[in-house]
């Protein structure tokens, strides 16, 4: 039998579970919200390279980037991606994912007749802090071994 001070306890006990529920899935719906947001922040900088507007990408740059990928250098970047693999033709898939306090967004767009993933760092204030061009489906070397034993 239950007495009167154990139903308080376990009305306690729903409305603590209840808040955290509450709490959790507002902030996922923050992070979701905010992952949308860079996702559309990373088309839109997709759109700006094609459309040849790379001073107004370099304004989303973090002060870092900003001064190691200034707008002549984008440029020059693009400009070599267009004449090694060809013209920019359309957004294929958009996909994120989080990355120590930050967010990679990775636009996989057609050029000409092969793939490239476009990665972008959004720090936590929005702003780009890194931006690379890679085959799709890049997967890194991994180390040799000899590296890995540490020999």
């Amino acid at each position: 039998m239950y007495h009167q001070t154990d139903k308080h306890f376990i009305i306690k006990k729903v409305y603590v579970i209840f808040f955290l529920v509450l709490f959790f899935s507002g902030s996922l719906t923050g992070q979701t919200r905010n992952i949308a947001l860079l996702e559309k922040k990373a088309k839109e900088i997709l759109i700006l390279l094609d459309s040849g507007k790379y001073t107004e990408i370099t304004r989303m740059f973090d002060e870092r980037l900003n001064k190691g990928l200034p707008p002549q250098k984008l440029e020059k970047s693009w400009k070599d991606l267009i004449y090694q693999v060809g013209p920019f033709q359309g957004l294929e898939q958009i996909r994120s994912e989080p990355y120590v306090g930050s967010t990679i967004v990775i636009c996989t767009g057609k050029f000409g007749d092969l793939l490239v993933d476009l990665k972008l760092q959004f720090n936590g204030a929005g702003q780009v802090s890194a931006l690379y061009f890679l085959p799709h489906d890049y997967v890194p070397p991994s180390p040799a071994e000899d590296t890995i034993r540490g020999e």
